[in-house]
Parts: C-alpha cells; sequence; structure tokens
C-alpha cells in the first residue's frame, strides 16, 4: 500500500502498477475490510485501482485510467465506508481533470460538497472547492474560480496537509492565466515545484 503510493509520487508510474497488482492478489485471499480504517482511512483495494488510473493516464492508456476511476468508485460504494468514499472521489474527480473535462470535475466537486457536509470533512471540502475553481475557470469565469481554489487552498494549509499541492497550485497557476496574469501563474509554479522538492 505504502509502496504504490511513494512509487507514484516519484514518478515510477510502472513500478507503481506493479506494486498495485502485487497488492491486489494479497488482498483478493482474505478479509481486509478492517484495512480501511486501521490503515489511512480508506480501503487498500479502492486506493489501489483508484491509484492504478492515475498511473495508467500518466503512462498514456486514457481509456484504461478512466475504466479504473469508475471501478474504483464502484467498490468504493460496495464498502460504504465513509473514508473509502472521499478517497474514491478523490481520485475520480483528478482522473476528469487529467481529461481536461471541466464539465465532469464541476458535477463532481458538486458532490463532493454534498457528501464532505454529510460526513463533516473539511478536507474533502477543501478539495472541493480547489476543483470547482478550476472548472469555474475553464467554463469561462476564472475570476470566480481563482477565489474559489485560493478559498480551497486556505482551508487546506489550516487543516496542515500539503497532500496534491504541487497540483492545486498548477490549477490556480492555469486559472491566473486565464485571467492573463502571468506574474502570479508563475510564482505559484514556482511554489508548485519548491514544494515538490521539499515534500
Amino acid at each position: 500500500h505504502c509502496q504504490w503510493a511513494t512509487h507514484f509520487n516519484l514518478g515510477n508510474q510502472e513500478e507503481c502498477c506493479r506494486h498495485i497488482e502485487h497488492g491486489l492478489r494479497i488482498y483478493d485471499t482474505g478479509d481486509y475490510n478492517a484495512h480501511g480504517i486501521l490503515y489511512g482511512g480508506h480501503d487498500p483495494k479502492v486506493c489501489a485501482i483508484g491509484e492504478k488510473s492515475l498511473s495508467l493516464w500518466l503512462l498514456g492508456h486514457p481509456d484504461q485510467s478512466l475504466r479504473a476511476a469508475e471501478e474504483c468508485l464502484r467498490e468504493a460504494d460496495r464498502i460504504a465506508h465513509k473514508g473509502t468514499t472521499a478517497h474514491a472521489r478523490d481520485i475520480e474527480i483528478m482522473v476528469h481533470r487529467y481529461r481536461r473535462d471541466a464539465q465532469t470535475v464541476l458535477q463532481r466537486a458538486n458532490l463532493m460538497h454534498e457528501l464532505a457536509e454529510q460526513s463533516s470533512s473539511r478536507d474533502l471540502e477543501a478539495k472541493a472547492s480547489i476543483f470547482q475553481g478550476w472548472a469555474l475557470g475553464q467554463l469561462g469565469d476564472p475570476e470566480n474560480g481563482v477565489r474559489t481554489i485560493e478559498t480551497g487552498l486556505a482551508a487546506q494549509r489550516k487543516i496542515g496537509t500539503q497532500e496534491d499541492f504541487p497540483v492545486f497550485h498548477e490549477m490556480l497557476a492555469e486559472t491566473y492565466g486565464l485571467m492573463d496574469q502571468p506574474l502570479p501563474a508563475l510564482q505559484l509554479i514556482e511554489e508548485a515545484i519548491k514544494i515538490a522538492e521539499d515534500t
């Protein structure tokens, strides 16, 4: 479980997928549903399939990536564990963002807001705002998009996690670019690189 996440973040997508396949074989030999509570707050099978969807995109397999993201959500729905559902939604929205499908990202962000409200998840609420803002920018309202992303990032900073901050900074930079504001966009890209190097 740790190895596929580590290799993903290091950019070793083939190795990530190798650990995922090994992890899924182990998972299928027994009852590991309790691991969703013990290790990371989410089910490892859902995590594996979701991480695979992200890796498949980066390896140049968009159709397989989308199918894996859909399978990840189905498995999360079957398990019906809040942390696992949140994790699956987080991964699936990222796949649609990779695909630059702003309309679907906006729709999924609205679902994430609802889920965040039901589960009192500040983290999920912050991420929903970040993705919502990116989608708003892509759909023609970059000023509102920037404000919405910045609201989500401010909430993430208060929570104290830096998960996906380089990606979120890049999303905000792109949205500033849509407003013809290259200077804050470039500063955000520099911050994203520094965060990636530091973490």
